[in-house]
């Protein structure tokens, strides 16, 4: 039996899956990002996190970059979490009415 080094199984798989690729417009591929992070949901988990250190902030501490910094890891964290919610719960959300689609 010949042997078949890893390299040549992991380039047959890339490409053989490489044929099945289609090419979206970045707009598309946009909204689609937004859909799987629930983008309305996300904004306000980020919103409240925002508020939640401009209030809690001491006078005159105000950093605009750590604002931003916090945004950025709130929205990335959130859609993620978001984003593997729809994933592990395909079953559950398909028996609901509300989340049937």
């Amino acid at each position: 039996m010949k042997r078949v080094a890893r390299s040549d199984i992991f380039a047959a798989v890339l490409q053989r899956s490489a044929s099945f690729v289609v090419r979206a417009p970045f707009s598309v591929k946009l909204r689609a990002v937004a859909a799987l992070f629930k983008l309305r949901l996300t904004s306000l988990v980020v919103f409240s996190a925002a508020l939640g250190y401009a209030t809690g902030l001491p006078a005159g501490l105000f950093n605009g970059f750590e604002l931003l910094l916090l945004c950025a890891a709130g929205l990335l964290v959130t859609g993620a979490s978001n984003a593997l919610n729809q994933v592990l719960e395909v079953e559950q959300d398909s028996l609901m009415k509300r989340t049937q689609d």
